[in-house]
């Protein structure tokens, strides 16, 4: 005979955990495509800015391989300065982040004397388009 409590734990919804870097990064390479959905948390430790874009850095090494990145697009950064003001970078240093999104296997690029350079480093990225997949806890 099964308990009510048996049956409660059978029918309740299965709640994703988001996943740290270090378990996000270890599914991604274990997929074959090299990407995995999901949801993602990570202690902001650095923001490096571009002219079109914000990277949130799990890591201050940013070229480490233990380094989980959120790729905020402009529609994203513009959002985000809406709620936070004009140094919203700044202001999520030190903060838990939570994305919805696809984690993937990115290769870096670098350039030598304007050309790109071939590399066997990789970043592992999740590219946020909109504020509504972006979480601060």
């Amino acid at each position: 005979m099964m308990h009510l409590s048996m049956l409660l734990i059978a029918i309740a919804p299965q709640v994703a955990t988001a996943l740290p870097p270090q378990q996000a990064i270890a599914r991604v390479d274990a997929s074959r495509a090299k990407a995995v959905n999901g949801t993602f948390v990570m202690k902001v430790a650095v923001v490096v800015r571009t002219s079109d874009a914000f990277y949130l850095n799990s890591s201050i090494d940013i070229r480490s391989s233990g380094n989980l990145v959120f790729h905020l697009t402009p529609d994203a950064i513009r959002q985000l300065k809406e709620k936070l003001g004009p140094r919203a970078d700044m202001a999520l240093v030190g903060r838990t982040v939570q994305v919805k999104g696809t984690l993937k296997r990115v290769p870096i690029v670098t350039t030598r004397k304007g050309d790109a350079a071939s590399s066997d480093e990789v970043q592992y990225e999740v590219r946020v388009a909109s504020l509504s997949n972006l979480k601060v806890i």
